[in-house]
């Protein structure tokens, strides 16, 4: 599947992700439609396709994108680049003295402003590599075997059905 994005997947060349996704088969009207029953061919309007890596078509955050796009995203400030963090300084907004956001996730509703695409369509952050601690953290349900019930319930605020466990035990989650 080709995304037109600005750059490389974000997971590309992860083999942690690579291995846990690899084997996942999303629907076609999943991977085709967005929330409202519509084609996601605008979702990257303007932008020069690319070849993600083939794993792309079976991540399943990176046909969704709802926990980025619902939750606040708030961190100690030292992960900001001015204090010798990973996270650029200007993508954030001081909230306390102690802690920052994601621009865009300060208040309601919320889109972080590294998310690219369109949720439950194609997305992608434009800084993985740069990300906080909270989207590190963050795992989709059943990634690491277990529920997750603030992905499902993101999921269900884009009318995204929840992931459900994988048929095997090593093997990624699926979309219900």
């Amino acid at each position: 599947m080709i995304f037109p994005c600005a750059g490389v997947g974000p997971l590309g060349g992860s083999h942690l992700w690579t291995s846990l996704f690899s084997r996942v088969v999303l629907p076609q009207a999943v991977i085709g439609a967005n929330t409202k029953g519509g084609s996601c061919a605008g979702a990257f309007r303007g932008l020069p396709p690319i070849q993600l890596p083939s794993m792309s078509s079976s991540n399943p955050c990176l046909t969704c994108g709802a926990c980025c796009a619902h939750f606040r995203v708030s961190f100690f400030w030292g992960e900001c680049q001015s204090a010798g963090g990973t996270v650029p300084d200007d993508l954030v907004v001081q909230i306390t003295p102690q802690r920052v956001a994601m621009r865009g996730t300060e208040t309601k509703p919320s889109r972080c402003v590294s998310l690219l695409g369109e949720v439950g369509c194609g997305t992608r952050c434009t800084i993985y590599e740069d990300r906080s601690t909270p989207c590190r953290e963050f795992s989709a349900a059943w990634e690491d075997g277990a529920p997750n019930d603030r992905c499902d319930a993101a999921r269900a605020a884009y009318g995204l059905p929840p992931l459900t466990p994988p048929i095997e035990p090593d093997v990624a989650p699926r979309v219900a």
